[in-house]
């Protein structure tokens, strides 16, 4: 064997070795954070296990309490998420021809127009909003009880059920339209749902690399807890800096 033949082999062989270590790494972060998987404890080793679901409860805490004021941040969180998850998934389940670093890239790029596009033109990113919090919630309730996608004889798709495709379609319309009308209030329990399905995810990824054991229900009541206590707090907020710009305004002197 010559010497060009061994380097070819070996950066060949290193070349597949990182691609297919990243990808794993990926999937396991997906597994972790997103579909409840049982068998992250096994990666406890790897930081990321760890430092990503950190960075996503402090990004969920600033959508809990701030979401209706950083609209912007909250719905490029939003949609980058979605997006990322929903190309990077799709590509890994229903496609075999596509190279998983071109899958990471495509994915990413997207996850970055995507975030742009929501943090950027207001309609979208009202529209962004309002979708990737319902979303959230269904794919909650399907990832906590994984039972649903086998309930009758449904078809399946990229391992999902219709059921599934079909309640993440109209609770993603449906929630995009319900902001049509910039309704504060509305707003504000919107981007506490968001933050709250966050929260959820997080703290259920952190669990499964303690391999504590807890049921994925639990981590649900402690979503919809945070989101209800986000929306109390974010309109209790509103309605201090109402009054206090209220008072301001009457203590200013008329000439």
């Amino acid at each position: 064997m010559t010497n060009n033949s061994v380097l070819d082999e070996y950066m060949s062989w290193s070349w597949f070795e990182f691609n297919d270590s990243a990808c794993n790494s990926v999937d396991n972060r997906i597994d972790q954070l997103i579909e409840s998987s049982r068998s992250v404890s096994q990666h406890r080793e790897d930081p990321s296990s760890i430092i990503v679901p950190t960075l996503v409860i402090l990004a969920s805490s600033l959508c809990l309490f701030a979401g209706a004021r950083l609209l912007r941040f909250t719905a490029a969180f939003a949609a980058a998420g979605f997006a990322f998850y929903a190309v990077y998934s799709f590509g890994r389940t229903a496609s075999e021809r596509i190279t998983c670093e071109a899958l990471i890239i495509i994915s990413s790029v997207i996850a970055a127009v995507a975030a742009v596009s929501a943090g950027c033109i207001y309609k979208a990113g009202l529209f962004f909003v309002g979708a990737a919090a319902m979303i959230f919630l269904v794919h909650l309730v399907f990832s906590t009880f994984p039972e649903l996608h086998y309930m009758g004889d449904q078809p399946m798709l990229a391992n999902k059920s219709l059921a599934y495709w079909g309640m993440m379609l109209v609770a993603g319309v449906a929630g995009g339209l319900v902001l049509r009308w910039h309704s504060v209030p509305a707003l504000e329990v919107v981007t506490a749902c968001v933050g709250g399905a966050g929260v959820a995810y997080s703290l259920r990824a952190i669990a499964a690399v303690a391999d504590a054991g807890v049921h994925g229900w639990v981590f649900m009541v402690c979503g919809l807890c945070a989101a209800l206590l986000g929306a109390v707090v974010q309109r209790q907020l509103r309605l201090r800096g109402c009054k206090r710009r209220e008072t301001n305004t009457d203590t200013i002197p008329r000439m």
